[in-house]
């Protein structure tokens, strides 16, 4: 930059060869070095003639020289800064985990077992509200297996849990499963009652609908309600109940709903985990066998299998 700089002065110097003698050009800031040139050009006698074009000529290519050559030292110093300061700065980009986990049954099976207190809330239909079905004898298995259980009951006359069941030992700590299968009631009404459903934070949520769905809305519904889990970003965790198959003539429209189901929540992009009821159900030779007469709702022999399923999803021992 400054070979340049002195380039241009020299040119001056060239073109006004009549001029007296000048004094060297002094090394210094930029500023300094403009002032020194202009002092030079103002004891230049002046010429005539050709000579004077040639020194009004050089002086502006001086001035506009030493112009360029400030601008460019001024953007060399600042991108030479920059420069330093990334290389010698100690920050490091976080590196983000957009990582899903999916819940690992077994290991809620196992903090079943441990003498700790632990709340499960249950949403879905008729399939799960009565003592002869799946939620209540799971609490059973593990009322035999040692632990104490509390099942709080809801109703959807006055829609809010309104008695209490007190399984196994007594003393606590213990396992608290809020029972919120309503009968008769779409999963649109668990959207909408979800607080009351679920009136604190469980560990895990289960989710258990699909009879009352309309098979196009049934997935979507299921994710809203589980993302009150998923999305409080914490150790709570949340299953999707793959429901048992029917035989009546909303078959075909309830298959829609349940495979709607299971295509999005067992996709590993979802942080959900799923106990496939339906699937054990239909390895039966014949599911007539698991209903009661209405097609649909499962009888004490198809009550057993489903909590059958989701005991030995979640690694429980027999009990």
């Amino acid at each position: 930059m400054f070979v340049l700089f002195e380039a241009s002065v020299a040119v001056s110097y060239l073109l006004s060869a009549r001029s007296p003698s000048l004094p060297p050009l002094p090394y210094g800031t930029m500023p300094d070095m403009a002032k020194h040139i202009h002092s030079l050009r103002s004891s230049l006698p002046t010429p005539v003639g050709e000579p004077k074009r040639n020194l009004l000529i050089a002086s502006v290519l001086g001035i506009v020289t030493v112009l360029a050559v400030g601008v460019g030292l001024m953007y060399d110093t600042n991108r030479n800064g920059r420069a330093v300061d990334a290389s010698e700065s100690s920050y490091t980009a976080p590196v983000l985990n957009n990582t899903i986990e999916k819940p690992d049954l077994e290991a809620i099976g196992q903090r079943l077992l441990t003498p700790e207190t632990y709340t499960i809330a249950v949403v879905g239909d008729s399939t799960g509200n009565g003592k002869d079905e799946w939620v209540y004898m799971l609490g059973e298995r593990l009322a035999r297996l040692g632990r104490g259980v509390l099942i709080h009951d809801w109703s959807v006359e006055t829609n809010a849990y309104v008695s209490e069941t007190k399984l196994g030992p007594g003393g606590t700590p213990v396992i608290n499963i809020w029972n919120g299968s309503a009968s008769g009631k779409p999963s649109q009404y668990s959207i909408d009652h979800y607080q009351d459903l679920v009136p604190a934070p469980p560990d895990l949520l289960l989710v258990s609908h699909g009879h009352n769905d309309v098979s196009t809305s049934s997935a979507n519904n299921v994710r809203k309600i589980v993302r009150n889990v998923t999305a409080a970003k914490s150790d709570q965790q949340a299953i999707v109940i793959l429901q048992n198959p029917r035989v009546d003539q909303k078959a075909q429209s309830h298959d829609l709903a349940i495979d709607s189901q299971r295509t999005i929540f067992a996709a590993e992009n979802m942080p959900t985990g799923i106990i496939d009821v339906d699937s054990a159900y239909r390895a039966e030779p014949d599911l007539t066998t698991l209903l009661n007469p209405d097609g649909y709702h499962p009888n004490l022999r198809g009550g057993k299998l489903w909590e059958q399923t989701v005991a030995t999803a979640l690694g429980l021992p027999p009990g």
